[in-house]
């Protein structure tokens, strides 16, 4: 009986683990079906990993079939055989494929990575539209980005190009990617079209290449380089750019509502502007950056512009506008016993920067005598960027209060200065003006009031100012010089 019972049980626990695994298994299945114009382009979907395959059949073609449009895009074969695109988490893409069809991962919000062989040459039309794609790699194979390839990926955060050659960033093409914050351009890129950033609101940093060319579109007409309509257009995050040299124009709302924007660096002087509204609404205050000979159409509405911008024409543009800046030198500065803090002019070309809106100021070492700095730190338009000037601070002066002659000798007497010096000098000469036969003598000690000067002609007219003296650090620093008095030696 107990037996019975026993093999009963077994039997039971058998019956369950294979219901449990056939049950697990009829929701795991692999999907195939057939997605070139040979038939012998295959696509497989596993919906347990929702990982999606596309590879070739021995003697099949290489080109997935296209679609046409959007709407097309529900045409898709594995759409067809049930495949939902945000079913899709990864893609795999076999070598020998050499294009990723337009639409083909349109929709896709949950597609995270995607394997692309070197031998894919063409990306499709919105190829990737809305999807969940984090990152790209465009290899060197690929001529072009379609239009719309990445618009509205929101979890993109890097694409790289691989030693692409691509010629222009075609329209949207990026727009509304919101996790992208950085992009280095291929170093072949001559124009940006219509949108292809708008509304990247992240993007910090736009790496261009150094020099933009004329390029040949499919029709066989020549372009000229240029950035187009809305091309960074509400790209508040966006701090600088520096446009390739050989730019032709810059088109409407080109940077508008780039609200962070510092600078804009234009090298070509031939660049045109056509209107205002290419920086509307950008950063108050913002440099537009122009060579010294840049001709007089650079800026159309030059007047309009400068009213909320500042177009600064420089010789040398490589560097930052802090850098260019021009600080006036600082006079020379005397001790108080508290700290001084002199306030440099600062400009750029005939444009003066405002402390507390273009830089705040700092000192250092600036109560003592000796050598001083005042640290310039970017602010607004200029954040990032440091630069200092030194200036020195002297000792406090002192004057005469007498002269006493005696036949071959004067002793002069002096207010005492007893604090940051070490010292006294006096100077005397024939001369009023000390421009001849001038000599120094010097008296050591902070705490001396008076200094004979000895071996001097009877019944001669001497002339004598005095300072004090200190040193730092191996250097000498001197007062200015007191008034002068004169006295006439006895006979």
């Amino acid at each position: 009986m107990k037996k019975a019972i026993c093999r009963s049980l077994i039997l039971l626990m058998l019956l369950c683990t294979c219901f449990v695994f056939l049950r697990s298994n009829a929701y795991a299945q692999t999907l195939t079906g057939s997605c070139g114009n040979s038939g012998k382009t295959l696509w497989a979907f596993d919906t347990d990993t929702g990982k999606f395959n596309i590879s070739i059949k021995n003697g099949g073609t290489s080109w997935i079939m296209e679609f046409a449009n959007s709407s097309y895009a529900e045409q898709r074969p594995w759409v067809l055989a049930g495949v939902k695109p945000a079913d899709i988490k990864s893609a795999v893409i076999a070598s020998g494929i050499t294009n990723i069809a337009s639409y083909m991962f349109e929709n896709c919000t949950n597609l995270s990575t995607v394997s692309v062989p070197s031998t894919v040459s063409k990306i499709g039309v919105g190829a990737f539209d809305n999807s969940g794609i984090t990152s790209f790699t465009v290899n060197s194979g690929v001529t072009a980005l379609n239009a719309y390839t990445f618009r509205n990926c929101k979890n993109l955060k890097s694409v790289t190009f691989k030693g692409s050659s691509i010629r222009v960033i075609s329209g949207s093409v990026f727009e509304n990617c919101t996790s992208l914050t950085s992009i280095k351009l291929p170093a072949e890129t001559d124009a940006i079209y219509n949108s292809a950033f708008k509304g990247c609101t992240n993007l910090k940093t736009v790496v261009m290449p150094t020099i933009a060319k004329k390029y040949t579109i499919s029709d066989g007409s020549t372009m000229d380089p240029h950035i187009d309509n809305y091309a960074f257009y509400g790209c508040k995050s966006l701090e600088s750019m520096t446009l390739p040299k050989g730019i032709e124009s810059i088109n409407g709302y080109a940077f508008a509502g780039c609200t962070s924007m510092k600078w804009i660096k234009i090298p070509d002087k031939n660049t045109r502007i056509p209107w205002t509204a290419a920086f509307e609404n950008c950063r108050k205050g913002m440099f537009i950056i122009t060579p010294a000979d840049s001709l007089a159409y650079t800026l159309i509405n030059v007047n309009e512009i400068t009213s909320r911008y500042r177009v600064v024409k420089m010789k040398d543009i490589s560097k930052d506008p802090l850098q260019m800046a021009a600080v006036w030198k600082i006079s020379d500065q005397t001790y108080t016993g508290s700290a001084i803090k002199p306030s440099p002019t600062v400009k750029i070309d005939d444009y003066k920067l405002q402390a507390g809106t273009d830089y705040t100021l700092s000192w250092k070492n600036n109560t003592n005598v000796g050598k001083a700095a005042v640290v310039l730190t970017g602010k607004g338009c200029c954040q990032g960027k440091t630069i200092s000037r030194n200036f020195t601070i002297l000792p406090k002066g002192t004057g005469i209060s007498a002269l006493s002659a005696a036949k071959n000798s004067v002793k002069v007497t002096w207010i005492k200065q007893p604090k940051q010096i070490d010292g006294y000098q006096i100077q005397y000469s024939t001369d009023k003006t000390f421009a001849t036969n001038r000599k120094i003598v010097t008296v050591a000690g902070a705490e001396k009031t008076a200094g004979v000067v000895k071996k001097l002609t009877s019944g001669k007219t001497y002339y004598f100012r005095v300072r004090t003296y200190k040193s730092v650090d191996g250097v000498k620093y001197l007062a200015k010089w007191s008034a002068a008095k004169s006295i006439k030696t006895k006979k």
